[in-house]
């Protein structure tokens, strides 16, 4: 004998959980965003003073300012994809490949300084250890990224996580073209290539921290 539809829903729906409100994605990107520079900014000088005269050179040299800028640019837009990527369906694909090329430009514009630099390059504001820098003030905004992730339903881990290390380590990078010497090759290697190297160590960190909850 069937039930009445009055007693079916009732059972259907008997062992089912309220669930918490989906965060809005935006207000919690920007806040974490902002949240992650000003740490970045003040422990970067907490741990050594910021190249002598940069805000004259960003005034004074009209690119190495639109470099600096395009480097915020890629940085909020990969921000804005990294929450979006961990809820399905959110991440549309304007803003995926607008972060991907405002990424790809601001790398460009570093590669090609090894041809034609925005600044006479020199020693001036040298750090001993921006390398090891770079990488460990990454770490923080990293964990506290992936974390936020975690509350919500990353389907594809290693991209989600991908993301939140590309920008974690795109922020200290970013911050040591004032905050050391000036010079391309310098720039790439100590500065550049550990922010990226993040982004590759969160994507196998996100396989096993942001594995979709049962």
């Amino acid at each position: 004998m069937r039930k009445p539809p009055d007693q079916l829903i009732n059972a259907l729906v008997s062992d089912l959980a309220p669930t918490a409100r989906r965060p809005a994605l935006n207000p919690m990107a920007f806040t974490w965003l902002a949240c992650s520079l000003v740490y970045v900014v003040l422990v970067t000088l907490m741990l050594g003073a910021y190249r002598p005269g940069f805000t004259g050179q960003l005034l004074a040299h009209p690119r190495f300012a639109g470099e600096m800028l395009l480097g915020l640019a890629a940085i909020t837009a990969v921000a804005l994809a990294l929450f979006r990527s961990a809820v399905p369906g959110a991440l549309g694909r304007h803003l995926h490949w607008l972060a991907i090329g405002l990424v790809c430009l601001w790398l460009g514009s570093q590669l090609a300084s090894l041809v034609s630099p925005a600044l006479p390059p020199a020693m001036l504001g040298k750090r001993p250890h921006c390398l090891y820098e770079t990488l460990l003030i990454a770490l923080p905004p990293l964990g506290i990224a992936l974390l936020l992730q975690r509350r919500l339903y990353p389907l594809r881990p290693a991209r989600s996580a991908g993301l939140a290390g590309l920008c974690a380590g795109m922020m200290p990078a970013w911050i040591m073209q004032v905050a050391c010497m000036y010079d391309p090759q310098h720039s790439l290697a100590f500065h550049m290539l550990p922010g990226l190297s993040v982004a590759v160590v969160a994507m196998l960190v996100g396989l096993v921290v942001l594995q979709p909850r049962p």
